[in-house]
């Protein structure tokens, strides 16, 4: 059971029954790879060892300082043993699972300076079908970066030497500022995803490449279906659109 505790100072913490199984075993459904549990952001996970029964015998089995100030907002992952979470001021840092022990921490200001932003509520997986290629997404400022999740190194051959600027390729004039609170979603290689900032669009990104496939106008461009229902040339004008939630 994972929780990460504080408004100004950020620790997670980490309890286990006495016989705790969750983060030992190797098995079926003991992962916890996608944020909020799966794609339907259901919050539900099969692991029926704590219930209604022991949750009250449930203990501290160890806590992790992240050494940060702000709102702690991130769902962890769990995947092979690894915890993998985002801190107040977007580092990304790597856990044993069983134990809490740093594997490794990435920081953003080690690729760019400036204002990262707050409230990053969680990262993304992707792996190809034989898990030989993994790579490890997080938002920081007006970026987006690839992280290898063994090394927590930056992917260099995705984007622009690792990263891609989440104000491009919107169909606009110019780079907005576009910044990611809510982690996106995984379909095949692809990540799709919406944003804060920006015009109003949903878009799929190249898991490998970082280049676009695909772009859904939340606010209708001229000959798209509905571009009728909306002020003439509402796409150059109207805001407040972009869908920052997430998507399932």
């Amino acid at each position: 059971v994972l929780f990460g505790v504080g408004r100004f100072a950020s620790v997670l913490l980490v309890f286990c029954s006495v016989e705790s199984e969750v983060f030992g075993a190797a098995g079926r459904n003991k992962d916890w790879p996608i944020y909020l549990g799966d794609k339907e952001r259901s919050h539900y996970s099969p692991l029926a060892q704590t219930n209604r029964s022991n949750v009250a015998q449930l203990k501290v089995a160890w806590t992790y300082e992240t050494g940060d100030k702000g709102e702690y907002q991130a769902n962890n992952l769990i995947i092979g043993g690894t915890l993998f979470t985002a801190s107040p001021t977007r580092k990304v840092i790597a856990l044993d699972a069983a134990t809490g022990r740093e594997l490794w921490k990435w920081d953003p200001k080690s690729e760019r300076d400036g204002p990262v932003g707050a409230r990053q509520r969680g990262l993304v997986f992707w792996q190809n079908e034989s898990g030989g290629e993994q790579r490890l997404f997080t938002g920081a400022g007006n970026h987006l970066y690839v992280l290898d999740p063994k090394s927590g190194q930056t992917i260099r051959s995705f984007g622009e030497n690792g990263s891609i600027h989440l104000g491009g390729n919107l169909d606009v004039e110019g780079t907005p500022g576009v910044r990611l609170h809510t982690p996106g979603i995984i379909y095949t290689d692809l990540l799709i995803m919406g944003g804060v900032g920006g015009p109003g669009a949903v878009r799929a990104i190249d898991v490998r490449t970082g280049q676009r496939r695909w772009i859904f106008h939340l606010i209708p461009r001229p000959g798209e279906f509905g571009y009728e229902t909306w002020p003439a040339e509402a796409h150059k004008t109207a805001t407040g659109v972009m869908p920052w939630s997430g998507q399932s």
